[in-house]
């Protein structure tokens, strides 16, 4: 974790409110936000996905580095602060290490979601319906070109 405090100082501060809306899902990404204080929630295709509350947590940044609409809702969850980085971009250029504190952060996701794809492809190969085809998502996943 960075000491969000200290490495985003010199970013604006937004407030929102509870369930105001931060990233819209299929929006257009130009920002990074930093969480400062409070909690999100995290909604995919409307379906609630987690919620985030600790000091520094990153988000918006898969569309930023991808360079496509934003993927999920992110609304407050009650009273909620976040840093904001505006031109993500050039924030990023000129901070390597908070590249590397995001790049991190998307490995230990990784780690997970390969993680719980291999398990769901032991469960489930063999078998004769949807479920089957984990492994083939479980392999186009590890085996992605650019």
């Amino acid at each position: 974790m960075i000491d969000v405090d200290c490495k985003c100082s010199h970013l604006p501060v937004r407030s929102y409110k509870d369930s105001e809306l931060i990233i819209r899902e299929g929006g257009a990404a130009s920002a990074l936000y930093f969480l400062k204080e409070g909690s999100v929630s995290i909604y995919s295709k409307g379906e609630h996905v987690t919620n985030l509350s600790d000091k520094g947590t990153v988000f918006g940044e898969v569309a930023i580095l991808l360079e496509r609409p934003a993927m999920s809702d992110v609304r407050a969850l009650g009273d909620v602060k976040c840093y904001v980085a505006e031109d993500a971009e050039a924030y990023l250029q000129s901070s390597p290490d908070v590249m590397l504190y995001i790049a991190k952060s998307l490995a230990k996701k990784i780690d997970f979601m390969s993680a719980y794809l291999s398990d769901l492809k032991s469960q489930y190969s063999g078998q004769q319906n949807h479920l089957s085809m984990v492994g083939d998502v479980l392999d186009s996943l590890l085996n992605t070109k650019d």
